[in-house]
């Protein structure tokens, strides 16, 4: 007797849950890792980005009051920029002030200066926007200083979407093959190495070929760096595309890794599975979210 992983699964259209969705869509690990490159590093440097600019002539467009302010630190920054002047690069400094509020109660705020460090207890005017003495600068200096924030942001976003769109579109297609596709069974016939890696282990591109409803042979490929996972019966199960039968897949390496319960009924493999799938982007969007809320209101 031949052995054959093929699963006993319900003829399609099938239904899927909302967690196998989340599982399928989400859950495949070029997804995750370009989520986390995206939203937990790319977007995190854009924050970073954002709360380091300096939009003076927005900001400080309008009417400006003024106030006397007193030095209370001053501190090389370590970050050194091309002299105004044109004498060469010369430091960043941090200087800290505080001042009186019109109304009552004291301001603290940090400048940066090209050049001119200031002494300690030193005096000095600073402007703001009229009724908003937290939002200040001393005359002539800058609020924030550019760091390389764009350089990371673009490195990790550029590289969280590379990840990411080949990841959705692979887990959106498959879903459509768990709703729609029909069951075939497939002989694998040939593997070959990719040249690539994961977990430090070769990975394989093992093909199968498999024949339709109507007796048309084509092949699928899988590929993984397990691939003894796949050669361990004769015969996989696999899904088709019944309008394009040239884009296949085996049940057992796609995204997310749903499971065929007894009844034929594509499942997330456990609920816990599904829910994790749907937590790893809610939390980097809530993240995200709280960047922002300190940042724009910061």
């Amino acid at each position: 007797m031949t052995e054959s992983a093929s699963p006993n699964i319900a003829p399609p259209p099938r239904r899927l849950p909302l967690l196998v969705w989340s599982r399928v869509l989400l859950g495949g690990p070029l997804t995750v890792f370009g989520l986390i490159l995206l939203a937990g590093f790319g977007l995190l440097f854009l924050w970073l980005l954002i709360a380091d600019f300096d939009p003076a002539g927005i900001v400080f467009g309008g009417r400006l009051e003024t106030a006397t302010a007193e030095v209370t630190d001053c501190a090389d920054t370590g970050i050194r920029r091309d002299n105004p002047d044109g004498s060469g690069k010369v430091a960043v400094y941090a200087i800290s002030y505080s001042f009186a509020a019109p109304g009552g109660g004291e301001v603290r705020g940090v400048s940066y200066s090209i050049g001119r460090p200031a002494a300690e207890s030193e005096l000095v005017t600073v402007e703001y926007p009229a009724g908003r003495p937290w939002v200040s600068r001393i005359r002539g200096m800058q609020r924030t200083i550019s760091r390389p924030w764009a350089f990371f942001a673009v490195l990790f976003s550029g590289g969280g979407l590379l990840c990411l769109v080949p990841g959705l579109v692979r887990g959106w297609k498959a879903c459509k093959l768990l709703r729609k596709g029909m069951l075939a069974v497939g002989k694998a016939v040939a593997t070959r190495p990719t040249g690539t890696h994961v977990d430090f282990r070769p990975v394989h591109a093992v093909q199968f070929e498999f024949e339709t409803e109507d007796d048309r042979k084509f092949y699928a490929v899988a590929v993984t760096h397990q691939p003894e996972k796949l050669a361990q019966y004769e015969y996989e199960g696999l899904l088709y595309d019944p309008d394009d039968p040239s884009y296949a897949a085996m049940i057992g390496n796609l995204p997310g890794s749903p499971q065929i319960d007894m009844e034929g009924n594509v499942t997330a493999g456990s609920r816990m599975h599904g829910i994790l799938a749907l937590a790893v982007p809610a939390v980097l969007a809530a993240a995200n979210l709280v960047a922002a809320a300190v940042v724009l209101n910061g």
